[in-house]
Order: C-alpha cells, then sequence, then structure tokens
C-alpha cells in the first residue's frame, strides 16, 4: 500500500496538532529545560566552590568568601584561576582589596605535590612610578603572602606551596625564640 504525499502530509499535520496541544507541549517543554539543565550541572557548569580570604575593610582581621571558580581538569589552571581571582579583590564591601588593580600572576606550576606560584612585584609593593619609587602597596606584604599562602593550602589540601615574587623565594620573618643555656636560664648571645 503505497502512501501519497497529500496522505502523509495529513498524518504529520495530526501528529503536530496532537503535540501542540497544551497538555502535551508545555509538559515536554518542561522536560527538555529540566534535561537541559541536569546536564549542564553534570558537566560542571556551575564551578566549583573555592574560599578566598581578604582583609577587612574596617577592623583587624580577615574575612572570607565563596566564589564559583570553573571546573579545570589540570591543576596549574585551577590554581591560577584561584589567585587570579584573589588579586582581583573582594567582592563583599566589608572587605579591602590586598594589591593594586592590575596586578597578575606571572607563572604558577605544579611539580608533583608542590604548587610554584609567582606573582608580579607589583603584588606586594604596588605600582612603580616613573621616577622609579614603589608606591604603598594596599595591604602589608607579610599579610598579602599570608592570604596567598591560607586560600591556597584551604582550596588545594595536601599540597606544598613555594611563593615566589618576580622568580624569588618570598620568605616572611619569624621571631625566633630566645635561646638559653640549658642549666642556668642564662640568655645566650649570638653573633650574627
Amino acid at each position: 500500500m503505497k502512501h501519497s504525499a497529500s496522505d502523509l502530509f495529513s498524518a504529520c499535520r495530526k501528529y503536530l496538532d496532537a503535540f501542540l496541544l497544551p497538555k502535551i507541549l508545555w509538559p515536554s517543554l518542561l522536560a527538555v529545560l529540566l534535561a537541559i539543565a541536569l546536564v549542564t550541572v553534570l558537566a560542571g557548569g556551575l564551578g566549583r566552590p573555592a574560599t578566598l580570604w581578604f582583609p577587612k575593610a574596617r577592623g583587624q582581621g580577615v574575612g572570607a568568601e565563596l566564589r564559583y571558580l570553573p571546573v579545570r581538569g589540570d591543576v596549574e589552571l585551577g590554581v591560577r584561576d584561584l589567585v587570579d581571582e584573589l588579586v582581583l579583590g573582594p567582592m563583599d564591601e566589608d572587605h579591602a582589596p590586598l594589591c593594586e588593580p592590575g596586578s597578575d600572576v606571572s607563572a604558577v606550576l605544579a611539580r608533583g605535590k608542590t604548587l610554584y606560584v609567582d606573582l608580579s612585584s607589583d603584588v606586594l609593593f604596588g605600582r612603580k612610578a616613573s621616577t622609579g619609587i614603589w608606591s604603598e602597596g594596599q595591604a602589608e606584604p607579610a599579610l598579602i603572602l599570608e592570604l596567598v599562602r591560607k586560600t591556597v593550602s584551604w582550596n588545594y589540601p595536601g599540597r606544598k606551596l613555594v611563593l615566589t615574587i618576580g622568580g624569588k623565594e618570598a620568605l616572611t620573618r619569624t621571631a625566633e625564640p630566645e635561646k638559653t643555656a640549658p642549666d642556668t636560664g642564662a640568655k645566650i648571645e649570638q653573633n650574627n
């Protein structure tokens, strides 16, 4: 039995008319939208949560902010996104920025369980003026280094972090405990 073109056209029109009825059309569209949303979420469309620390704008201390960063298969790209967000500054008005706008992350390397993050010198010291003098930075360099360490360590636990500034390792000064003689309690002088 052969069907003519007009028979096929009328059959298609009959099915289309039945599909366009509100009790079929709207549930079908809702099912399609839910399927798209589910695929987006499963593909990592919302991003992964990350916690960033910034100094308080008013008063002492630090505060945390939650951000959603793109899901990256590569650790280096993920750490770079994280530190870039930190350098861009806070979204909460109660937090102060770490550094001058336009500061950047020079390089991020991941080697085994060690992360190497190289920051440009303007992150710590502000902008270099045409006279060759550095302007004052947004926060104390020790606080900036501490917050970068805290942010990366919190979001990438179990990894060692090596921070460098312009390719040179950033060392923080810690107060050395007083050394005393074992039995007498007398202070031992050091000549450095």
